[in-house]
């Protein structure tokens, strides 16, 4: 029976990327210099990105029988991502449009939501005895039942990791059972009522008891605790293309670490390497980088 090192239940996306010459106003035509249709999403892409560096791993979910569903399927198998789906021919992912632009890398998105969240009964729990680590989000599943998967993980003695981006009601019976939280600065602050990164940080440690605490702040760089210290991480400067999807490869990245029992400096450090060297090409995943890349751009600098 095949064991994973990170399972993924959560969101996958379709994402239709543009380059520009500045942003459209309304009304007008505007030509585009490129154009990629790349997978996207929180899980999605961490879990491609976690497959490039050589982990094994896996998705677990929902995806329907249309084109968009059977791209997203192809995508993983290129990239060795095993999948364990529930096949609802009514069923469509998240399908979003991405406007970077040329002079800044800076995108916009706009998406459409999938069609039905991803519920309890569409996942095999059997696969988390199967993995080390369960990485999650709620956005494509249910607050309540990305909690109860949690808690069958710790069960399980299954460490998680949570990608949320978004601040919901009674939100804090999840946060205490994840092991590994990475927020975004501005989730952090909306959580802890703080507007300073080293108190939130602490305030968030203190209240959830996780194992590791980790605030990104984009091209500021990150802000990490654990139980034994705190630290800053700066952010690597390369040639950005596109951002899109930084913060996904930041998570994936940061999973390799940990499953490979590196100390939190070496994998922050490692993690925020890989962030960047994404940014080199168009799209959320054409950029992510291997193991090799990432361990050159760092003997390197």
């Amino acid at each position: 029976m095949q064991k994973y090192d990170v399972l993924g239940i959560g969101t996958t996306a379709v994402d239709i990327v543009y380059l520009l010459n500045g942003y459209p106003v309304l009304g007008m035509k505007k030509r585009a210099i490129d154009f990629s249709i790349q997978g996207g999403g929180l899980i999605g892409t961490s879990l491609v990105t976690l497959a490039r560096l050589g982990a094994k791993v896996a998705y677990a979910g929902k995806l329907g029988e249309d084109y968009f569903s059977k791209f997203l399927v192809d995508e993983f198998r290129r990239e060795n991502v095993d999948v364990f789906l529930e096949i609802d021919k009514d069923f469509s992912p998240v399908i979003a449009v991405v406007l970077v632009d040329k002079s800044t890398g800076e995108r916009t998105i706009v998406w459409r939501e999938q069609s039905s969240p991803i519920e309890l009964e569409d996942i095999d729990l059997k696969l988390i005895g199967r993995t080390k680590i369960i990485h999650l989000d709620c956005v494509s599943l249910k607050l309540e039942d990305a909690t109860e998967v949690a808690k069958k993980a710790r069960d399980e003695n299954v460490k998680v990791s949570l990608d949320v981006e978004v601040l919901k009601p009674k939100m804090d019976d999840l946060l205490k059972l994840v092991n590994f939280l990475i927020v975004p600065q501005q989730f952090s602050y909306s959580l802890t009522g703080e507007k300073d990164v080293k108190k939130a940080c602490r305030k968030m440690m203190s209240r959830y008891e996780n194992d590791l605490v980790c605030i990104t702040m984009g091209e500021r760089g990150c802000y990490c605790s654990t139980p034994d210290e705190s630290f800053y991480q700066p952010a690597f400067k390369v040639k950005v293309v596109d951002t899109t999807g930084c913060g996904d490869v930041f998570h994936g990245a940061f999973l390799y670490g940990v499953i490979n029992n590196w100390n939190p400096r070496k994998i922050a450090r490692f993690a925020s390497a890989a962030a960047a060297l994404k940014c080199r090409k168009l799209g959320g995943r054409a950029g992510i980088p291997t193991l090799s890349e990432v361990e050159s751009f760092l003997r390197n600098l």
